[in-house]
């Protein structure tokens, strides 16, 4: 998947690169404690009286941690088990990454603090939710013209956008936010807020798609108070839906204010003379949205307008 994507806003890239980094601590994590499981118990067969002490000296000398619990972690604890704690640390680690994502691109915005706390909550909600959800916020942001139909997304970005399927995805995200909030503030028991989210992931599932994303695997709880169970190949397709919503979000959120805010503070005024050829004066456009970090940007009327009203080109330029 990689951990690179040219995306409108830069929150959008940390976000992706924050995700997709996260799989690539967590993979060989999860992987090396496997082969660690087989190495001690394979020992352990060898050496039955071998005490914590002789596990630590043989798998962990030299590596300045402790290893008292090697048994327990890689005899008495199940693989299940130690699958469900990795999914956990992902689920959890994902979603603070997705609401530091809103919070920084609704801070691109001129509205006071307040309702920038009320947006950041109704863009966690699909529509009809009692918050306005996504589309009341996307309503108080308003719109911009600057780069309508002006943005080429790559196509890995670009099979990730569902306009169409947003209020899918933040459904699904409501149901693995639900988990998270039962884990993290009820003992990992099923509250009856995670039992209605998960009716309606459930409901949202169509041929086993939410919005153009396979639809997660997921543990279906049966009742108030039961233990949370968490699938590790589950929280993995959950990320793979942040994805979805961050690529979407960077599309919609390119067609409000928001773009115009964050192009005036991340651009720098290019005030050296531009050739005179039009191939010299599109690579300098190009030049402008550095093609390292931006989707291709067409010099269109509206965005050349814009690029001078803000003085990050000259005016004595046309395209």
């Amino acid at each position: 998947m990689g951990d690179h994507a040219r995306y409108i806003f830069q929150a959008s890239r940390d976000a992706h690169r924050s995700i997709t980094r996260l799989y690539d601590f967590i993979h060989p994590t999860a992987i090396s404690l496997w082969n660690l499981r087989w190495q001690i118990q394979g020992y352990l067969q060898s050496v039955p009286t071998a005490d914590a002490r002789m596990l630590e000296a043989r798998f962990a000398s030299g590596s300045r941690i402790g290893a008292g619990s090697l048994k327990r972690a890689t005899v008495e604890v199940t693989w299940d088990e130690q699958l469900g704690t990795f999914a956990s640390f992902i689920l959890t680690n994902a979603i603070a990454v997705f609401e530091d994502y809103l919070s920084t691109l609704v801070a691109l915005s001129d509205f006071g603090d307040s309702k920038k706390r009320a947006i950041e909550k109704q863009l966690q909600f699909p529509t009809g939710a009692s918050n306005g959800g996504v589309t009341q916020a996307l309503t108080t942001l308003g719109v911009s013209n600057l780069f309508i139909g002006n943005v080429t997304w790559d196509k890995r970005i670009t099979e990730r956008i569902d306009e169409g399927g947003i209020d899918r995805l933040l459904i699904c995200y409501r149901y693995f936010k639900e988990i998270r909030n039962s884990v993290a503030h009820n003992g990992g028991r099923v509250g009856q807020r995670q039992l209605d989210a998960q009716a309606e992931f459930s409901h949202a599932i169509n041929s086993g798609k939410i919005g153009r994303a396979n639809a997660p695997q997921f543990h279906s709880a049966q009742s108030v108070g039961d233990e949370v169970k968490l699938s590790y190949r589950g929280v993995i397709g959950f990320s793979e839906v942040l994805l979805h919503i961050v690529a979407t979000y960077d599309c919609v959120f390119a067609k409000t204010p928001l773009a115009e805010n964050e192009m005036k503070a991340i651009l720098q005024p290019d005030k050296q003379i531009w050739p005179t050829s039009e191939a010299g004066k599109i690579r300098r456009f190009n030049k402008v949205f550095d093609p390292s970090k931006f989707p291709k940007i067409t010099p269109a009327p509206t965005v050349v307008a814009y690029l001078k009203s803000e003085g990050l080109i000259p005016q004595s330029v046309h395209l």
